[in-house]
């Protein structure tokens, strides 16, 4: 497919950069401020701020005093809205009709900007939040997962959930958010990306404009801890739990976000468990009924990425499902894909691809994830190109690297503890 976005790249004096993206024939404008800074930026005993953080700019300014009178004037503008906390950075967004995108802008900036974090809304969140960290805690695959990436990073906060645990949400006070806010939101930590109406969208970059241009800086940013990476042998968490299935994670960790490898990790995971027609689907859950859900995703950010195998397991075959996963990804190393499964993996993912740069709001996600990770946002066509330009010798070097018992995690909840998985896997 060709698909250019049309976008603009402009950096404010204070460090803060906004890029712009006018659409054909679209009536919507979708904004998003994205802060780099994210639950790998904490410190062990404030884990959790980040996200703590991201729910109290929706708790009220001076100008609109509460959550009611924020929701209730988006709602009234028909705006879709919400944030999200990441591992990197942090993000508030809203989609709107054209014609309502400025009343929705006041509405996010002055939260960004003039949040009151009222010390009675910080300790009332504390038991949302608290009570999210037990839902999590309820929700096998959610537990499972994040062991998983504990194993993965160990003893470091890239390794911890994003949420925080009950001691360090529950320590957190209104003082540690302001001073977070205050040191970590910084214009140069921070983008705006808009997208949607091309014949509105000067107007709405006036408007950016002169809303962050006079935001100060501080003179010392902050700066981020690489992750460390070591590993020497397989790692192993089982946790007992009355479950009716066994819910296991694999992971191995791969190359980063920013590698001229990061293509051929994506091809690897969506040819090894990414489509119904992939070895893990069919071996495990079409030949053998063993699974209902099983699949692999890649996962990749600045500085390290991820392969990862998820499955809910029948409780009688657990060890064999999980030597026939090891086994399928061994396979992966010890011979190229066919031309036909190769192409087959392309042809999906790219698919998959084009299908989520459909709307404005797609179009902000997809900007927002490439200029944080490169110096100017790629076109749909120039990441094509890279994935079409994986080969099944790449996709064979990169699987004999990663896929190596002293890089091989594995998490477990189920009620029975196999005899051993480890042992079989070297």
């Amino acid at each position: 497919m060709n698909i250019m976005i049309n976008y603009t790249f402009n950096q404010l004096p204070n460090g803060l950069k906004i890029i712009s993206a006018p659409l054909e024939n679209s009536q919507v404008g979708t904004m998003m401020i994205l802060v780099g800074v994210g639950s790998r930026d904490e410190i062990d005993r404030q884990a959790g701020i980040s996200h703590f953080l991201e729910h109290l700019l929706f708790k009220g300014t001076k100008s609109r005093p509460s959550t009611l009178s924020i929701s209730r004037e988006l709602d009234k503008l028909g705006a879709q809205y919400n944030a999200f906390t990441s591992l990197e950075y942090t993000g508030y967004w809203f989609s709107a009709a054209a014609g309502q995108f400025p009343a929705a802008f006041a509405v996010l900036t002055d939260m960004f900007f003039n949040s009151l974090l009222v010390e009675e809304e910080v300790e009332r969140e504390k038991g949302t939040i608290l009570e999210e960290i037990n839902m999590r805690n309820d929700v096998p695959q959610d537990r499972v997962e994040q062991t998983l990436h504990q194993l993965m990073y160990p003893d470091q906060p890239f390794g911890r959930d994003i949420i925080g645990s009950k001691k360090t949400v529950s320590a957190i006070t209104r003082k540690n958010l302001l001073d977070y806010y205050r040191q970590r939101y910084q214009p140069a930590q921070t983008m705006i990306i808009i997208a949607g109406d091309n014949q509105k969208m000067a107007q709405w970059q006036r408007l950016t404009e002169d809303a962050f241009a006079n935001w100060r800086p501080l003179t010392h940013p902050f700066s981020r801890q690489p992750v460390a990476v070591e590993q020497r042998q397989p790692r192993q968490e089982w946790e007992k739990k009355s479950v009716d299935q066994g819910h296991l994670r694999i992971g191995f960790r791969a190359v980063n976000a920013i590698s001229p490898q990061a293509p051929v990790l994506e091809i690897l995971a969506n040819a090894l468990g990414g489509m119904m027609s992939s070895p893990l689907f069919l071996e495990v859950r079409e030949r053998r009924g063993w699974a209902y859900s099983v699949k692999a995703e890649a996962g990749t950010v600045s500085d390290t990425g991820w392969l990862e195998i998820k499955a809910g397991l029948t409780l009688e075959h657990l060890e064999e499902a999980a030597e026939l996963i090891w086994r399928l990804c061994r396979e992966m190393a010890e011979k190229p894909l066919s031309p036909d499964d190769l192409e087959k993996a392309r042809d999906n993912w790219l698919g998959h691809f084009y299908l989520d740069l459909q709307t404005a709001e797609d179009i902000a996600r997809f900007l927002a994830d490439e200029a944080y990770y490169f110096s100017r946002p790629r076109q749909p066509e120039e990441i094509e190109k890279q994935i079409r330009a994986v080969t099944g010798r790449d996709i064979q070097n990169l699987a004999q690297k990663i896929f190596q018992p002293e890089n091989f995690n594995l998490a477990l909840i189920s009620p029975i503890r196999p005899i051993s998985l480890l042992d079989k896997f070297d």
